[in-house]
């Protein structure tokens, strides 16, 4: 991966964590935020399993 491919992988990322840190009334609402921007480089998959992730991991 060229290095502006990597950084703008890597401003994605922070982006996405940022959003789902933010959090919503659902995983679907956090989801939906986190698509308010354009996502290239990172699946519904993967972005469904980090926000699974950090759910669980902060769970009160």
């Amino acid at each position: 991966m060229g290095k502006v491919k990597q950084m703008a992988f890597e401003d994605e990322e922070k982006y996405i964590q940022k959003t789902i840190e933010e959090g919503g009334e659902s995983r679907q609402e956090i989801l939906y935020n986190i698509y308010k921007r354009d996502i290239i480089f990172h699946s519904q998959d993967v972005i469904e399993d980090l926000i699974y992730d950090y759910l669980e991991d902060n769970k009160p």
